[in-house]
């Protein structure tokens, strides 16, 4: 089964959600369940790694797929030429 990097993305996210969750839920075990408490501290740490790794490997193919993540030569200067046009406007209003 093959997962979009979108999907990839969005389904880390959640895995990450739910591993919070339960990592708040482990805060309303019983002191007398020790045990129980650590075991499943673990198993949600465990979980929120996973979701953090899917969110990440989804993030990075996303960014292959988009393309580098710096300007050209003349991406930077169209931009410059924007940013004064802005700046003009702003400074006389």
């Amino acid at each position: 089964m093959y997962l979009s990097p979108d999907a990839l993305k969005a389904v880390g996210f959640w895995v990450l959600i739910t591993g919070l969750v339960g990592e708040i839920s482990v805060l309303f075990i019983p002191a007398s369940r020790r045990v129980l408490e650590k075991s499943l501290a673990v198993l949600f740490i465990l979980i929120v790694i996973l979701g953090i790794a899917v969110e990440i490997i989804g993030d990075n193919n996303i960014n292959k797929r988009n393309g580098p993540r710096h300007l050209s030569e003349t991406g930077s200067a169209k931009l410059t030429d924007l940013m004064k046009v802005f700046w003009a406007r702003v400074h006389y209003s």
